[in-house]
């Protein structure tokens, strides 16, 4: 878990959002999370942790979503293949009973990491019905610092064919 909190602590750097360690470990410890590790000789090169968990749409109506808390590469481990490997994995999440009735992948992109943003559009997903730049004024949307990001399940499962 230590090599974890440190390859997640890096990645807070630029967020609006502020680390906190003892937040990140009981949130990294709820029931159901699921957490994938990629160890490239000795070290974590590549770090996903999701949860089954229910997301309010627009109309307040909560759907079953796979959220994605964490997704880290290795800045010395990018463009080598680790990331796209690892979002490979996802084609299949409906094959996990905890998963099943999920509808969409969502997670939360920092508006400053412009090179996660790109990495996870080139991985189909795209600005979810919630996400502060199409809910929001412009001005508001800014001041939150992120993007809520998402894709069907469908999508993603038709992808392995």
């Amino acid at each position: 878990m230590h090599c974890i909190m440190i390859l997640t602590l890096s990645s807070y750097d630029s967020s609006s959002m502020k680390w906190n360690m003892a937040n990140k470990i009981k949130e990294l410890s709820e029931p159901g999370m699921y957490q994938v590790v990629l160890r490239d000789d000795e070290r974590i090169a590549c770090f996903m942790s999701l949860l089954s968990c229910k997301e309010a749409n627009l109309k307040r109506k909560l759907i079953p979503v796979a959220y994605i808390y964490e997704f880290h590469v290795l800045p010395e481990c990018q463009g080598k293949g680790l990331g796209a490997w690892m979002m490979s994995i996802l084609e299949r999440i409906h094959e996990v009973p905890e998963f099943s009735a999920c509808q969409k992948l969502m997670l939360t992109c920092q508006r400053g990491n412009t090179k996660a943003l790109a990495f996870y559009q080139k991985h189909g997903f795209v600005p979810d019905e919630i996400c502060p730049s199409r809910c929001l004024s412009k001005t508001e949307a800014i001041q939150t610092g992120y993007y809520i990001l998402s894709q069907s399940i469908k999508n993603i499962t038709t992808r392995q064919a």
